[in-house]
C-alpha cells in the first residue's frame, strides 16, 4: 500500500487562501501608510484615495497571480536532482508573472482612478 499524503479538507484550503489574501492586504496597507507619512512630511497634505488604490491594486494583482506561482513551485520544486530544470523554468516564468501582475495593477488603477497623473 502506498503512503499517500493526506488530502486537505475544504475548509483548510479556504483558510489558506484567506490568510494569503489577508497578508497581501496587510502589505498593501503598510505601503499605503508609508505613502501617507511621506506625503505629510514633504507636502504637509495627504491625498487619501490615490495611494490606497495604487497600493491595493498592486498587492491584489500579486494576490491574483499567487495561485499559479504556487502551482508552478509545486510542479517544478527547487530541490536537489531537479534544480537545474526547475531554475530554468522559474527564470522564464518570473518575468511572465511580473508582467501579468503589472498589467493587472495598471488596469485596476485606471478603472478606479482614471489615467495616471501627468
Amino acid at each position: 500500500m502506498k503512503d499517500e499524503p493526506p488530502k486537505s479538507k475544504p475548509h483548510a484550503q479556504w483558510m489558506k487562501w484567506a490568510i494569503i489574501f489577508l497578508c497581501w492586504t496587510a502589505l498593501g496597507l503598510i505601503f499605503t501608510g508609508q505613502n501617507y507619512v511621506n506625503q505629510a512630511w514633504w507636502t504637509n497634505t495627504i491625498n487619501w484615495k490615490e495611494p490606497l488604490v495604487r497600493e491595493l491594486a498592486w498587492v491584489y494583482s500579486w494576490n491574483i497571480v499567487t495561485p499559479p506561482i504556487l502551482r508552478l513551485l509545486n510542479r517544478f520544486p527547487l530541490q536537489r536532482g531537479k534544480l537545474l530544470r526547475s531554475v530554468g523554468i522559474h527564470v522564464f516564468a518570473a518575468p511572465f508573472f511580473f508582467i501579468a501582475s503589472s498589467a493587472l495593477s495598471v488596469i485596476a488603477y485606471r478603472l478606479t482612478l482614471g489615467p495616471y497623473p501627468g
